[in-house]
């Protein structure tokens, strides 16, 4: 009986350990986003805590829908905006180019440990009189150029992910000539790409620790 007993007690273990190490290594795996532009390549990841963002997010790469997008906003030493498929379209006015995105909205993740400095990915989402629940746009976001933290961001928008290298490339970008509304005069497309890699390959490359 005791034999029996310590058996399925074995069994239950090994099951737990498997189970455990099964939600490790999930947690483990992740994802390398590549932003490439005429100027080079950005490279960034998404954030856990943010798992409506990063799902979103990855979805929308895999489907190559920024792909041949454009930089709507330049605002040097303040952000860069894009994600608006408006400006895929040749019979689009650039007037248009920084309005709007997707046609759906993600509930807001905000995180009060997340400040909004250099390389942080942010949502873009209406103003408050509109949209009181912050909930975010589907697809437009901003990557922040400022070198100080933009404190009027926070509490207000979801930050999701951060810049990891590239920022000689987002200096590049910063020196590009814009029109009075911040638009670039040239168009600078990109194109997103997600690879498969765990946390610990970002970190070994790249010396990236992912928030707690």
């Amino acid at each position: 009986m005791n034999k029996i007993i310590t058996q399925s007690k074995i069994s239950t273990l090994f099951i737990f350990v498997l189970l455990l190490s099964f939600s490790c290594t999930n947690k483990e795996n992740d994802h390398l986003i590549t932003i490439s532009t005429p100027h080079g390549n950005i490279q960034l990841v998404l954030f856990d805590q943010t798992p409506l963002h990063k799902k979103n997010f990855l979805k929308l790469v895999d489907e190559k829908f920024y792909d041949d997008m454009a930089i709507h906003t330049l605002f040097r030493q303040y952000l860069l905006g894009t994600g608006n498929p408006k400006t895929k379209s040749k019979g689009v006015a650039k007037s248009e180019w920084g309005l709007g995105g997707a046609d759906y909205t993600i509930p807001a993740e905000i995180n009060a440990n997340f400040k909004f400095v250099r390389g942080t990915i942010a949502a873009v989402r209406e103003d408050d009189a509109k949209n009181p629940t912050k909930a975010s746009n589907g697809s437009a976001f901003a990557i922040i150029l400022s070198r100080k933290s933009v404190t009027t961001f926070e509490g207000r928008y979801t930050a999701f992910g951060h810049v990891i290298s590239g920022y000689d490339v987002l200096e590049r970008l910063e020196l590009q000539a814009v029109d009075k509304d911040y638009r670039p005069i040239t168009d600078i497309r990109i194109k997103i790409t997600a690879t498969p890699m765990t946390k610990s390959q970002i970190f070994q490359t790249f010396g990236y620790r992912f928030p707690q």
